[in-house]
Parts: structure tokens; sequence; C-alpha cells
């Protein structure tokens, strides 16, 4: 089993490919990167670490082992028309996406280690941390000249070979960011960086899980998905090209109460996140906490990806002196809560104590 194929991979003497990445958190700007608003985000101490190499034995098998998931699994890339519905679909869809694309072709066989402490399904981007270091490792490994916007764009194309629509938003922080650092961006048409911003010393974000799995399945893509459907019809119908365009009249004007909900979430989340950088930068936590705490009324109220086990969380942080808000991480139903406090309270154990599972920090 998988015990024997890390022995092997040990063992081998073909050059050893190896890439790193961050999770991540999003501060401001949840559900909006693909509607061209700011993503303010900054990297979390959890990650994802890939090795790579050739296996000129097993031509054309891809050998993916993990001790992170305790599995391994044996592909056939002449026979694989399918992504696989596990884990394992993030590295196999990176491999065919860049083999569709004529960007690079296997000549060996690959195995493949999976390790680092960045769990799934709770918000955290590691369906996109492993892309990210599965095509870092590749373009090295078969020396791909690309700079790193042009990697990013190719991250969240493969992404969207396994069926989510989206941007690059994830992709970008990950791939871009930097240890106790705001990084302001956009990445619908392209990715552009406003800004990248210090982490006060006196504001702390620690993450908490909802105990409710967000994995991507067929049922939450759909979900998924679904929203951002109701954001292109809500915008055929007010006639507008973009969300930068919608006007709060033409909000109210929209009949169909569904698609009101998430366009009026947008609107308010796109104001949100391009002010974002100004609470942290004048350091105004009592504001900051505000807004923080309005858009996780709006994550429920309007676009509807909360979920009762996140609404307990932020209601118990909230209740602690010195937490100044709390929110839902990534895309919703589940996952994880960031909680934003001064660094001088001990917010993790308290939380403990009222039973909710410390996950991470920032980086």
């Amino acid at each position: 089993g998988h015990i024997l194929q890390f022995h092997l991979f040990n063992k081998f003497s073909s050059k050893i490919f190896v890439e790193k990445a961050y999770g991540r958190v999003n501060l401001m700007g949840r559900h909006i990167d693909h509607q061209g608003g700011y993503n303010n985000s900054c990297l979390i101490d959890r990650y994802i670490q890939i090795a790579m190499i050739h296996d000129y034995t097993m031509y054309p098998k891809i050998t993916i082992v993990s001790e992170l998931y305790n599995e391994s699994h044996v592909y056939d890339m002449r026979y694989l028309d399918d992504i696989p519905d596990k884990w394992t679909k993030y590295i196999i869809a990176c491999l065919k996406y860049l083999e569709n694309n004529n960007i690079l072709k296997l000549e060996s066989g690959l195995i493949i280690k999976v390790d680092g402490d960045l769990p799934g399904g709770l918000g955290l981007s590691s369906s996109s941390a492993m892309i990210v270091a599965t095509v870092k490792n590749l373009v090295n490994m078969f020396d791909i000249k690309m700079d790193p916007y042009d990697l990013i764009v190719l991250c969240g194309e493969t992404e969207k070979l396994i069926g989510t629509i989206g941007g690059y938003g994830d992709h970008t922080v990950i791939m871009l960011g930097q240890p106790q650092k705001i990084i302001k961006f956009t990445s619908r048409d392209k990715i552009s960086v406003d800004k990248i911003i210090d982490l006060p010393s006196e504001l702390d974000i620690s993450i908490f899980s909802t105990g409710i799995k967000a994995e991507k399945g067929f049922e939450l893509k759909d979900l998924y998905n679904r929203k951002i459907t109701l954001y292109k019809e809500g915008l055929d119908l007010i006639n507008c090209a973009n969300m930068s365009e919608v006007s709060y009249d033409q909000i109210l004007k929209i009949n169909n109460d569904e698609i009101k909900k998430v366009i009026m979430y947008g609107f308010n989340e796109m104001e949100r996140a391009a002010n974002f950088n100004k609470y942290i930068e004048f350091e105004d936590f009592i504001e900051l906490g505000k807004l923080i705490n309005k858009s996780q009324e709006d994550e429920n109220n309007l676009y509807g990806c909360s979920c009762p086990e996140a609404e307990k969380i932020c209601e118990v942080a909230n209740s602690i002196d010195k937490v100044y808000g709390a929110q839902i991480c990534g895309a919703g139903m589940g996952g994880c809560v960031a909680v934003f406090h001064n660094n001088s309270i001990d917010v993790v154990q308290t939380m403990k104590d009222n039973g909710f599972k410390f996950i991470a920090s920032v980086l």
C-alpha cells in the first residue's frame, strides 16, 4: 500500500521537486472576485506540500500517495477520461489541463507525495493550495517558462475543468501573498494588485471550525455555481455589464427575490471590500468590526451561504471583550469562521472553553 510507496519515493535517485502552498483567509470580499470586486486576503499558517519525481518504470501511470489523507491511488492517464471525484481530482485536473492545452507532454510516470496540515472542506482553500503547489511543481519539472500571473490564470482555469465556476482570487493570494501582510487585488478580467499592507501588530485573526465540512461535492458545487448564475441573471435584468455599474435604485426594481438578494449582497460587499484597507491602515478596529459583522449578516440573510453553526461561533465570539467581529470563511455552507480580536486576549482558549475547535492563525 501507501507505506511501500513512501519508502520507494524516498529511495528514488530521480530529482525531487517540492512546492509548499499555504491556505488563505479572505478578510473581506467574499463571492465577488468573479464579479470584479476587491479581495482582501492573507495567508494562514496551514499548508499543503507536494513533492514529485519522475517514475520511468511506470509510464504513463500517476501514483499519488499521502500521509495527510492516509491514502494511495494509481491512475493510468491513457484511460482516464473522467476526473476522479475525490481529493486527487485537483492533481489529475492539473495534469489533464496542461496536456490538453499542449503545455506539457508526459513522457514518464510520476510519483506524487502529498503532505501538510491544511485540512480540506473548511473554506481555507485547500483545493486551490493543492492546485498551486501541483502546477508550480509541474512547470519546474518540465522546465515551462511562465510568469506568476500566467500561473495564477492557469491554476484558475484548471479548477474550472473540475466544474467550479469562479475567479482566480484564491490562487492569487496563495501565489502572491506574504506573511503578516494583507493583499488587496482584483482578479476577474486580469489580476491587478492594488496594494499590500501590513497586518497591524495589535490585531489577531483566529480561525475556528464550524464542524461542518464545506467540500465541493456535487450538491455544494451546484449551489456555488447557482449563486454565480444569479449574478448574471440579475445583471441581465437591469442591463448592466458588471457589478460596478449597478446602483441601489436598480436593485430595488428587481422583482425576483432570489436574484435581488444576491445582487444586493454583491453591491454591499463590493463597497465593503473597496474600503476595507482604510480601516486596517488607520487601525480603526471598532469600525472594522462593524464592517465585518455587517458582511456576515448579509452572508446569512442575503447570499444565503452561512449556517447555524457559523452563526453560533459569531455570536459567542462577539460576546467576548476585545473581539471586534467574526465572519464565515470561504464560500460558506460550513467550513470555518474567522474571529478578529485584540492580541492582548486569549480568544483561542476562551473559544475552546465554549466547545469550539481552533484551526489556524494568520501566517
